[in-house]
Order: C-alpha cells, then sequence, then structure tokens
C-alpha cells in the first residue's frame, strides 16, 4: 500500500468520541470521532454497567438509556468508513501485542487452544499471578516458550495508563500499527 492510503485506514484506532445523537429506532448511535463522518455504534456493541442502567425483566438496556448525546466515550474502529458512510465502532476495545492481547474493562481471560496442554498450565499459572485488575487477557499462540509474558502483559497495560487515563481527551487516542512496522 501506498503512504497516501494509510491515511483513511483507522480500522483498529482507538478513540475517545463525543455521542452526536442517539436514533433509538436504529438502536445506534453517531459519534463523533473528529473523522469528517461521524461512525456509527450499534446497540450490540455498547459496553455499560448494569447497576448503572434499570432494565425491565432482565433485558438489555436500550440505547438511549445508556448513551446521551455529548456523552464522552472510549471506543475502537472496526470498521473503515467507505464512500459516504462513516466507520463502525466498537466499545470492547483490545490493545494486541505480539504475545497477548489486553482488553480493558473486561472479565475476558483466554489461552489459545492451538497450544498444547502442558503449555496452557503453564501460561494459566502465569495468568492466575498477574491478573491484572478490570482487564482481561488472551495470550496468543506466539507466547509458546515465551517466558516474558508478564513483562508484555505489563507493558499494554502502561499503554493504556499512557493513552487513556484522564479520558478527557477527544478524538484519535491511540493509532494502531502492527507489530511489523
Amino acid at each position: 500500500s501506498r503512504p497516501a492510503d494509510d491515511v483513511a485506514q483507522i480500522h483498529g484506532n482507538i478513540y475517545v468520541g463525543r455521542v452526536e445523537n442517539v436514533l433509538p429506532g436504529m438502536e445506534a448511535a453517531f459519534i463523533d470521532i473528529a473523522t469528517p463522518k461521524n461512525a456509527v455504534l450499534y446497540r450490540s456493541d455498547v459496553q455499560y454497567d448494569p447497576d448503572d442502567v434499570d432494565t425491565k425483566g432482565g433485558e438489555p438496556p436500550r440505547i438511549e438509556d445508556v448513551l446521551k448525546a455529548r456523552q464522552l466515550i472510549l471506543c475502537q474502529v472496526t470498521k473503515n468508513p467507505i464512500a459516504h458512510k462513516g466507520a463502525r465502532l466498537t466499545q470492547e476495545v483490545s490493545l494486541p501485542g505480539r504475545f497477548v492481547v489486553l482488553v480493558p474493562n473486561s472479565r475476558t481471560f483466554g489461552i489459545s487452544k492451538r497450544l498444547p496442554d502442558d503449555e496452557r498450565k503453564r501460561l494459566r499459572s502465569i495468568l492466575d499471578k498477574v491478573e491484572p485488575a478490570q482487564h482481561g487477557l488472551i495470550v496468543r499462540t506466539a507466547a509458546e516458550g515465551v517466558t516474558d509474558v508478564v513483562y508484555c502483559i505489563a507493558h499494554l497495560g502502561d499503554q493504556i495508563r499512557d493513552y487513556v487515563g484522564d479520558g478527557a481527551r477527544w478524538g484519535l487516542t491511540v493509532r494502531y500499527a502492527d507489530e511489523g512496522e
């Protein structure tokens, strides 16, 4: 790809976006992430704390009960904008590293099923010792035999604190780049 093409490629980027409007009929919200077109966030991609939202009969809350206009939210691009459509977003942000994927504000913990059982047990014992508070982890297949997995987890945790610490900055927060770049 040409360097000029990379400017439009925002898939994987993490933003602090501002909710512009919520459309209950579409079960979606339009989010300003400082791109020419507002991005869209569907209800299924919204993260919320069940204690903060009143629900009826255990049903998931409606999008207008979770998001309000002018609210700042942390989100990640899951689909690049095309033609006249804006990007698609999710609030389930993930920071991929070479050996682990950090999932902030999640309780997801997993180890690649492609690894042998003895290696999975070794990595599970490491995960049990270093489980970061309020963050989920997914250990990748590339972590097989790696001894500094704890360092990788700490490094990704530092990235979260550095980039998202106060959460008050609006616009691009983390630009995603592959390890090979």
